[in-house]
C-alpha cells in the first residue's frame, strides 16, 4: 500500500482534538475520524483497543487506512440484518470506483460466540485495472512491468490480518469489485453465511487466510467471477 500521511486516533476516553483525536465507543467517533481523513484527501485512522458498537455501517472512502490493535480492537456489529448493511462498507459506483483502501488488524463482528449484525465487510465497485498491457485475454491480469506506462492501475481494497467472526451473514463480500482487491492473512470463522463471497468480481487475490466453521460456503465465487487467485 502507498504511504498515507495523516494519522488520526480514535479512543474511548480522553480529550477530543478535531483532526487528531476522536473519543467514543460507537461508530460515531470512528466515522467522524474517517470523514476528517477524507476531507484531507486521505489518512490513517487508528482505533485503540476496546469494544466499539457499530450500529450504522462505517463508510470508507478512497485513500483511507483503517486499523487497530488486532483482536483487542473489536468492532462489534449491531447493524440491521438487511440490504448491504455491514460493519464496514467500501461502496463506489460503476463510474467512480473506490480505491487505495487498507483495512487491517481489527476484530470485526463479535468477540463472543453469538452471531450479530449482517455482513462483516461489504465491497462494491472497488478497484480498477489498466485496460492495456494485459498479459492475455479479457479477464487477464495486468502486466506489472507496464503499470504507469500503458495505462492506469488502481489498487482497490486490501483486507489484512483481521479476525472476522460471528456475523449473521457473509464475512467479506465483493459484489461486484474487479481488479486488485486483496484478502490476505485473515481468520474468518463462525459466520452464519459464507466466509468469503465474490459475486461478478474478477482479478482479485485471496491468499493465506484461515477460513473455518462457517455455516455456508467457506469461499464462494459466483456469477462470472473470473481469473481470481486463491492460494494458501
Amino acid at each position: 500500500m502507498e504511504v498515507i500521511y495523516h494519522m488520526i486516533i480514535v479512543k474511548q476516553s480522553g480529550t477530543p482534538v478535531t483532526g487528531k483525536v476522536y473519543i467514543g465507543n460507537t461508530h460515531t467517533a470512528i466515522q467522524n475520524a474517517i470523514n476528517y481523513a477524507n476531507s484531507q484527501s486521505g489518512g490513517v485512522v487508528f482505533i485503540e483497543k476496546g469494544v466499539y458498537t457499530i450500529s450504522t455501517p462505517l463508510e470508507m472512502y478512497s485513500d483511507i487506512e483503517l486499523c487497530g490493535e488486532g483482536i483487542h480492537t473489536v468492532l462489534k456489529s449491531a447493524v440491521a440484518a438487511s440490504g448491504t448493511n455491514a460493519v464496514i462498507r467500501c461502496v463506489g459506483t460503476s463510474s467512480v470506483k473506490k480505491k487505495n483502501m487498507y483495512i487491517h488488524d481489527l476484530l470485526i463482528g463479535n468477540n463472543t460466540d453469538t452471531a450479530v449484525g449482517y455482513y462483516g465487510i461489504y465491497c462494491q465497485h472497488v478497484g480498477l485495472a489498466q485496460t492495456t498491457g494485459l498479459t492475455s485475454e479479457t479477464y487477464s491480469r495486468y502486466n506489472s512491468a507496464t503499470v504507469g506506462v500503458t495505462g492506469e492501475n488502481i489498487i482497490g481494497v486490501t483486507i489484512e490480518n483481521c479476525v472476522i467472526q460471528y456475523n449473521n451473514n457473509i464475512s467479506i463480500r465483493l459484489d461486484p469489485s474487479n481488479h486488485n482487491n486483496t484478502i490476505t492473512g485473515n481468520t474468518i470463522q463462525n459466520n452464519n453465511g459464507n466466509g468469503i463471497s465474490l459475486d461478478s468480481s474478477n482479478n482479485n487475490t485471496i491468499t493465506g487466510n484461515t477460513v473455518q466453521n462457517n455455516n455456508n460456503y467457506g469461499i464462494r465465487l459466483e456469477s462470472s467471477s473470473n481469473n481470481n487467485t486463491i492460494t494458501g
